[in-house]
């Protein structure tokens, strides 16, 4: 039979002469292509060779085993030979072979499929990170063969095993919100895991997985928790920032799970991200602030520019701002005209060079392409310019009357000091 998910769809076409379906789902899609192939056919000898063609194609296998034997160690050597499964199917037999079989239906119905819903193509990433809360995360490949050894050790009946499998569907439910911070009821943390999620550093959830835990246990307080994804996002923008690769990270983060001290989590995190050396490091202040002023984030990392120019803006600002439509503007343009190479002095070369595409000189606008390579005081003075901008980083903009490498210099080191500000550790 089909798994449970699918036997509902399947026992409705396979019990009914002209079964009344109107579904989405694969086997209905079957069901309608075959109907309308073999509902063309109008000569017997067709239909028989249909069906001497289909059954010599056809085996029914039936296994018979002793008393003593473990059917599941049998499935596992008879599928080696087919279609591999997934690392979640062979978790979810593992998990159905230690329950009796008049339990299964139910244990499917009310933990397993909620789980595989919420999760879908995610579900073995979940395993995957949920495994490495012991401190340290499987190969792919072997995500069955780590669980089963840690099933073998955590539960020893079936009781111990649906309480596992509760487990599972609880830090299920974690992940989704991972995945759809928006379903997020705590406004505080859907903020941050929506920073978190944008940022793309699954290599993180690990850890996350283990806060959240800790959080609904009421072992962590919202206000330290909230803290401990602050201080998480803050970590991964700095290492953004300074260009420092993110391979590492995909053993870190489970490592930090075994350093966290429960009598002090915050302060055991905030101890773990900053002792990090070589390609775990966290850049301190000085490196921070550094590449921020100098480094073209524009060719080298958009999407990080981006999210620390909308982190600025966002700060200590309640008003409400749709980035969506929003561009990364050069104040300086890619290209210069007489009037800006007369702004920039006898440097200009080397001004525009050094600082074009540094955060600077680099700001957020819904109107690029009227600003184009427009002179500082037209983008300032002109229809929907700096100076009717409703952006909070544009303000100082309006206020000057020249674009040269000082003012470049001062707002890379204004931005910069406040960057350092909010991402703190």
């Amino acid at each position: 039979m089909p798994t449970q998910a699918d036997r509902q769809v399947f026992f409705e076409i396979m019990d009914e002469v002209n079964p009344n379906i109107d579904s989405n789902h694969l086997i209905t899609d079957t069901y309608k292509f075959f109907k309308e192939k073999l509902s063309a056919i109008e000569e017997l000898e067709q239909l028989l060779a249909l069906k001497d063609a289909l059954l010599l194609k056809f085996s029914i296998v039936d296994i018979c085993l002793d008393g003593d034997d473990d059917p599941y160690l049998i499935f596992e050597s008879l599928n080696a030979t087919g279609t591999p499964l997934t690392q979640a199917d062979l978790i979810r037999n593992y998990l159905f072979m230690r329950i009796p079989q008049q339990e299964q239906q139910e244990v499917y119905k009310s933990i397993w499929f909620p789980m595989q819903q919420k999760l879908k193509k995610d579900l073995e990433n979940f395993f995957r990170h949920y495994l490495a809360m012991d401190g340290n995360i499987p190969n792919f490949n072997k995500i069955y063969a780590t669980f089963k050894d840690v099933a073998d050790k955590k539960a020893k009946d079936d009781r111990e095993i649906v309480s596992l499998m509760r487990e599972l569907l609880t830090f299920a439910d974690y992940y989704y919100r991972f995945l759809h911070p928006e379903e997020e009821t705590n406004a505080k943390l859907k903020e941050h895991l929506q920073n978190i999620r944008v940022l793309e550093v699954t290599t993180s959830y690990p850890l996350l997985l283990r806060l959240y835990h800790y959080y609904t246990q009421g072992k962590l307080p919202l206000d330290d928790f909230v803290e401990c994804l602050r201080m998480i996002e803050a970590f991964i923008v700095r290492r953004a920032v300074c260009g420092i690769p993110t391979n590492a990270l995909n053993k870190y983060f489970p490592a930090i799970c075994d350093a966290l001290k429960d009598e002090d989590i915050v302060g055991s995190l905030r101890d773990k991200l900053k002792s990090g050396t070589r390609s775990r490091r966290m850049p301190d202040d000085d490196e921070f602030k550094r590449c921020l002023m100098k480094r073209d984030l524009y060719n080298d990392n958009p999407k990080i520019l981006r999210y620390v120019l909308e982190g600025l803006e966002k700060h200590d600002n309640k008003e409400v701002v749709n980035f969506e439509h929003l561009q990364i503007e050069h104040i300086m343009p890619q290209t210069l005209n007489d009037d800006w190479k007369g702004m920039l002095g006898d440097n200009w070369e080397l001004v525009h060079k050094e600082y074009l595409h540094t955060l600077g000189n680099l700001t957020l606008t819904g109107y690029n392409p009227e600003y184009s390579n427009k002179s500082f005081i037209e983008k300032r003075d002109m229809d929907k310019g700096f100076r009717q901008s409703g952006l909070k980083i544009n303000r100082d903009l309006a206020k000057l009357d020249k674009w040269t490498e000082d003012e470049i210099r001062k707002r890379a080191d204004e931005l910069s000091n406040l960057a350092l500000r909010i991402w703190s550790i």
